[in-house]
Parts: structure tokens; sequence; C-alpha cells
């Protein structure tokens, strides 16, 4: 069975993995299984576990005074002691209440010192890109399959009532994110298709999914087990029915395109490094920054257009009085309108729409 799988995969000895470190076969079981973390209902509190079982795990007082880590990985981590500092305090004014220091702490770890654990275990272990792409290709594959027998039960009407899994009564908190719900029949853009979450909370969620392994999947050297998660990805971005992924999918191909060019990729960098500086010297938020010139640029142009529209209303009716002043006072008629001013030999329709394509050219000019 195995060999017969390789034969089809046309797998070549650069496809092959080799032996994985302890690290890479946490991660790699620990993403191809998520069906099953799904089914049981383990998948939130497993993927929150994880970055701190191999930060514990790497822990080494000789690696950690002879490695150099790069120095947003320290900033973060004194931003994380910063934080935690000022919510003790505070909790210390307050009497250090058990009730709000438990969810002080939690909060702290699952949020903060989780994204400090997640920076820093691939400086502590080996993880080679290539077991993540694999492990990734193989998850989005297990969306088709999961979706096949979701689609099946819903025309068969197996499965109607969302259930929840068996070993979520473990998990503290709220668990309606980890109930399992069938698929249903909606209308996606006047067209009736199935929809599901999959393995997420909210159906919208599988889309941006979609989106993320379809690039993730592009970087597989195995071209089989590509096109498999290229079909995983693009069938979550289905079924998901999410109209902003659908809008995002074709922007961030073209961001991808883009950015494969160097200077793209340091405009980029130098563009959003410079305004950031320029915002935080003038003491401003980015947004302002961005708003500034716009208002500047708006309000000039209001006020100068209506300086042009009077300059151009005083210019029109200056022309009018010189031609129908031209001759004696006796040779004007009650209407006001001169005899000798060529403006006479209009009609007053006509008179009355140059008049007002005047007044329309002045003001937008």
């Amino acid at each position: 069975m195995g060999n017969t799988l390789r034969n089809w995969l046309n797998f070549s000895p650069s496809d092959e993995l080799g032996e994985l470190s302890h690290a890479e076969w946490v991660v790699y079981w620990s993403v191809v299984l998520i069906p099953l973390w799904w089914l049981l209902g383990i998948q939130t509190l497993l993927f929150s576990l994880l970055p701190f079982y191999l930060f514990v795990r790497g822990i080494d007082l000789d690696r950690i005074l002879s490695q150099r880590l790069p120095l947003c990985i320290w900033m973060w981590m004194g931003w994380c002691v910063y934080v935690l500092t000022l919510a003790l305090l505070a909790l210390a004014d307050m009497g250090l209440p058990l009730g709000k220091l438990f969810p002080t702490l939690i909060t702290f770890l699952k949020g903060y010192f989780l994204i400090f654990a997640c920076l820093i275990t691939p400086f502590w272990h080996r993880i080679r890109m290539k077991v993540l792409v694999r492990a990734v290709c193989w998850m989005a594959f297990s969306y088709v399959i999961t979706v096949g027998i979701q689609v099946i039960c819903l025309y068969g009407h197996l499965w109607k009532a969302p259930i929840y899994p068996p070993l979520a009564k473990l998990i503290p908190g709220d668990k309606l994110s980890l109930m399992i719900k069938p698929a249903v029949f909606q209308k996606f853009f006047g067209v009736m298709l199935p929809r599901t979450s999959i393995y997420m909370a909210d159906p919208p969620i599988p889309g941006v999914c979609g989106i993320l392994c379809y690039f993730i999947c592009r970087n597989e050297a195995n071209r089989r087990i590509q096109v498999l998660g290229v079909f995983g990805s693009i069938a979550a971005l289905i079924v998901s029915q999410s109209r902003l992924a659908w809008v995002c999918f074709p922007g961030a191909i073209l961001v991808v395109s883009v950015f494969w060019q160097y200077i793209a990729r340091q405009l980029s960098l130098w563009s959003v490094t410079g305004m950031s500086f320029t915002s935080a010297m003038l003491g401003i938020t980015i947004k302002e920054l961005i708003n500034k010139p716009m208002e500047v640029f708006n309000g000039a142009r209001a006020e100068s257009s209506a300086d042009r529209a009077l300059v151009v209303g005083k210019t029109l009716l200056a022309w009018q009085k010189s031609l129908g002043s031209a001759g004696a006072s006796s040779r004007v008629p009650s209407n006001g309108i001169s005899t000798t001013s060529p403006w006479v030999h209009f009609p007053a329709m006509q008179r009355s729409c140059i008049s007002r394509a005047w007044w329309g050219l002045a003001s937008l000019s």
C-alpha cells in the first residue's frame, strides 16, 4: 500500500523528508491530524499548549547564553515583561484577588507569551520549511475528504443537527466554537451551493485558511502532492462562500507576484518605515498622516474654485455691461438689453443657457 502510494505520487529522493527531529515530528503530525483533533474537540487546547511544550523542551542555559537571537524577539520579550508587570501592579492595588489574578495570567500566557514562544521555537529546534509545507498539503487535502463526507450526509439527510465533540466538556470557557456543524445549502451569487465551516467555528474562516494554504502548498516540491493541496485549498474557498475571501484571493495573487521583485519589497518596507517615523516625529497617527494632505488639498481646491468662479462671474457681468452700454442710453429699451449688443440677437432661452454654461464652467474650474 505504501509503495503503491509512493509510486503514484512519483516520489523522488529529493522529495523524501528524511529523519524528522522531535519538534518536526510533533508539528508535522499535529497539523496532519487536525481532522482527528476536530472530532475530539481539543484543537484549541492542543495548539495553545504545543508552543509551550516546545518552548519548555528547548530551554538550555548554554543555548540561551551562546545563541544570538534577533532583536525583535528580545523586544517582544521585554514587552511581555512590561505588560505582565503593569497587570500585576494593577492587581496588587486591588489586593490580588484570585478571581482576577488567574484569568489575567491565563490571558497573558495565551496571548503575549504564546507569541514569544512561537517566535523563539524555530531558533531552539530544527524545523525545516519542507516539513511544514508537506504537512499543510496533506491537511489541505483533508478538506476535500471532509467536505465530501458532509455533502453526502447533506444529500442523504443523514446529519441535520450540530453535535459537541466528546472531549469538549474538558475545555473551560465557551464551547460554541468547538461545535461540529453539518453542511447546509445557501445561495452564493444566486447559485445554491453547500456551505460548511469544516474545522472552524464559522464558515468564512475556511475561506481565509484556504487562501493561506493555497500559497503554502505552491511551495511543495512534489508536483502531485502540490496539486492535492491546492485542490483542497480551492475546495475550502468554495464551500466557505466567503465574499471577502474571494475578493482577497486575486488581490493576494497580485501582491505576491509583485513582491517577487526586490525593488517592490524594499519600496514597501521603506515606505512604511518612513511613514511610521514621520508620524512619530509629528505626534500623529498614520491614518491622520494620510488624511491630512487630502484635507489640505480638498480645502485649497474648494477655496480656489470659489475664487475662480467669482472672477469669471464678475468678468462676464462686466463684458455684458460693456457691450450693453455702447451707444446712447435712449437706445436701451426697458427690458435692459442693448439693441447694439450682440447679446440681443440671442433668444431668451439661449441667453439663459449660455449664462448657466458660463456659471457652470466657472464653478468647475
